[in-house]
């Protein structure tokens, strides 16, 4: 349980630095103005650092020590006023609500940071603020106060708070692969040796466990190697493919290549809570980002950054992990002043987590496995991005970057005042809630048709989500509980009755002759999509069984003779 929480808002603008502090309710209680602090020396270490950062890209082969990182962390702090030489006014606010942290265990602090969008303030913005060091201490990495570190994105519509799912009901992540692996797609002679050694098998063998542990509740899909029109139609979710499925025809075509592209062919719409992007990001001539995709040469082509924000415009995730062997900025040169980041943030997505700086992949990893046990742990999404951090930092060192835990970066677009701690899991109950008994109570005062119209859109809502087998089971739950009760019409809800067995007949048979290999997998996925057709339809009837035949009483009248 979080003890107190303090939000420190740094926002930095017109060669001044205005710090904000907030309480847990993310209400602010006081705010200061200072001159920002340009030492000397800042800008010369600040290329330095951004050599550092970007060492492997071609520009540097530098590679820093703690002690580095700390005197950098330390002018990071200075030019913020955190020094306390030189008590400004942000310095005075800082330390005064600062000592109130201390000696709480389960206390915590937050530093949020917002820049003028301008240079030189978008350098700024790129900088690794988890290097912050205060009094000698690396803040993103203390214990007591636990530190969390964001950049707030404004946006003209700032995000709504996500809503939670309850701990057992499903997480829905959708995770996209577009990395060209010239080994795994073209030489099919030793595929799926090389696919054992890709970083792309490790991250798919990260997700099987979570999708297989102990009540995960995970629902997880899978679109790989996305094609340009699949993006600039804005169908990335719907050509998505079931994990297990997925997993089971990758691995036969790493055994046995053949041309047939991995997607679902059922088009149904599936809304993730979690996107998580793997692929590259790369800058035209005009510095304008564009988003990689697969042609169907197995080629790397580009399409533009804003036909793939597109894609998650109508339905924006709680969380999105952007993960590019390049390193994602919100600013990446002089002349762009909108991006993919900042585009995402515009579709009021509340949380976005972004490599900024390139990761080697035992880091990536173990990062991404920290940061889902700690979401799964139903923690907020910025206490388990800093705890994935801290592993980065403390426990993989070895065979880690010491800069490493500065590039995960979370970006938000939530709204400020306001608090910007959100889980994504919950075992808590959402506020107005009903208890169990409330809701046992509250059912068995139904109607049946409220039942009826409570299980037909929960049916509807399976059909959609291709979940076929769950969306019959209930048909024959609701047709069986409207045979029994006395209000429906008893024949007509019987045949319903009869109809459900039918399709769950129909629905086995479909399964075991695909199991046993007397169908294909195209007459297995056509099959199932004419079964959910045929479910629709009588889900469109279905109502009327709660309409009971009213006895018309026989009248009688005298015969003409």
């Amino acid at each position: 349980m979080m003890g107190k929480l303090l939000y420190f808002h740094f926002h930095i603008a017109s060669k001044e630095v205005q710090l904000t502090v907030a309480g847990q309710d993310g209400q602010a209680l006081e705010q200061v103005v200072s001159p920002l602090n340009f030492e000397d020396n800042l800008f010369s270490a600040l290329n330095v650092l951004h050599r550092l950062m970007t060492a492997g890209g071609g520009r540097s082969g530098f590679r820093a020590d703690r002690e580095f990182i700390r005197k950098i962390g330390r002018i990071l702090a200075s030019l913020l006023n955190l020094n306390p030489g030189a008590p400004a006014a942000v310095q005075q606010l800082f330390d005064k609500h600062w000592q109130t942290l201390a000696g709480d265990p389960k206390a915590a602090a937050c530093f949020t940071f917002g820049f003028a969008q301008q240079p030189p303030y978008t350098e700024l913005a790129e900088l690794p603020w988890e290097f912050l060091s205060y009094q000698n201490t690396d803040l993103a990495t203390a214990s007591n106060p636990a530190c969390d570190f964001i950049r707030h994105v404004q946006s003209p519509a700032p995000a709504a708070a996500p809503l939670p799912v309850k701990k057992g009901e499903p997480l829905n992540i959708l995770l996209i692969i577009s990395e060209p692996d010239p080994d795994v797609l073209r030489q099919s002679d030793k595929g799926l040796v090389a696919y054992r050694e890709s970083y792309v098998y490790r991250l798919l063998r990260l997700y099987e466990n979570l999708v297989t542990g102990p009540d995960s509740g995970i629902r997880l899909r899978v679109l790989f190697q996305p094609r340009p029109a699949e993006i600039q139609q804005g169908q990335a979710t719907r050509k998505a493919l079931d994990f297990d499925e997925f997993l089971r025809r990758f691995q036969k075509n790493m055994v046995e290549p053949d041309s047939e592209t991995i997607r679902s062919p059922d088009h149904s719409d599936f809304r993730p809570h979690i996107v998580h992007f793997l692929g590259h990001v790369c800058a035209d001539e005009r510095d304008e980002e564009m988003i990689g995709c697969i042609n169907e040469e197995n080629n790397l082509v580009f399409v533009p950054f804003q036909a793939f924000t597109a894609c998650f415009a109508i339905a924006p995730p709680n969380l999105f992990i952007l993960q590019t062997p390049e390193g994602a900025r919100l600013h990446r040169g002089p002349f762009t002043q909108n991006g993919l980041l900042l585009d995402l943030a515009a579709k009021r997505l509340p949380y976005l987590l972004s490599f900024q700086h390139p990761v080697n992949e035992q880091g990536s990893l173990a990062f991404l496995r920290e940061i889902y046990n700690r979401l799964l742990d139903t923690q907020s999404v910025p206490a388990a991005v800093s705890a994935a951090r801290g592993k980065l930092s403390r426990d993989l060192v070895s065979f880690t970057d010491a800069n490493a835990f500065g590039s995960p970066t979370l970006y938000t677009s939530l709204p400020q005042p306001g608090p910007l701690h959100f889980s994504l899991v919950t075992t808590a109950g959402r506020a107005g809630e009903k208890t169990e008994a409330e809701k046992e109570n509250a059912l068995a005062a139904e109607t049946l048709q409220q039942k009826i119209d409570r299980y037909v859109a929960e049916i509807r809502r399976g059909i959609e989500k291709a979940d076929y087998e769950a969306a019959l089971l209930k048909f024959k739950e609701i047709a069986e509980i409207a045979v029994r009760s006395p209000e429906s019409d008893t024949p007509l809800a019987e045949r319903y009755n009869d109809d459900a067995t039918s399709l769950l007949g129909r629905y086995n048979q479909i399964e075991s002759g695909y199991k046993q290999r007397r169908i294909d997998e195209a007459t297995r996925n056509n099959s199932r999509i004419t079964l959910g057709y045929d479910l629709l339809e009588l889900m469109r009837k279905f109502p009327g069984v709660a309409q009971k035949p009213v006895d018309t009483p026989v009248v009688n009248t005298p015969r003409l003779r």
